[in-house]
């Protein structure tokens, strides 16, 4: 699995940290997040949680520029790919696959000319 968290500045330009996902232990974090709440039949905004703890510990990363993996596409996006996966059970990646109902993966896009900073 992999999350997009998607920034805008006022200038319109954007960032996008993405966060690679692998099977493991359970994700004590992701288990507060409000859909895992919901399912338990809790207020899922109940005791809001820091995002930012998904990225604790994880200063290395890949940068390139790209584009919005959703239409309109954008070009000129800065990514920042964590090279440190989050570590989540299966049944937790299975949580997110059957709330989309599909999988929403956007096909490999040709590298062209861009270059991957490491």
């Amino acid at each position: 699995m992999e999350v997009h968290l998607v920034h805008q500045n006022t200038d319109g330009d954007y960032a996008v940290v993405g966060l690679l996902f692998q099977k493991g232990e359970t994700n004590k974090l992701m288990d507060q997040l409000p859909s895992f709440r919901a399912k338990r039949g809790e207020d899922p905004y109940s005791n809001p949680i820091d995002y930012n703890d998904l990225i604790v510990d994880r200063d290395n990363y890949f940068l390139y520029n790209g584009s919005l993996t959703t239409p309109p596409c954008t070009e000129g996006v800065r990514w920042f790919v964590l090279k440190q996966p989050v570590i989540a059970s299966p049944e937790q990646i299975q949580h997110y696959h059957d709330l989309l109902g599909f999988d929403n993966n956007r096909p490999i896009q040709p590298r062209n000319v861009r270059i991957i900073l490491d």
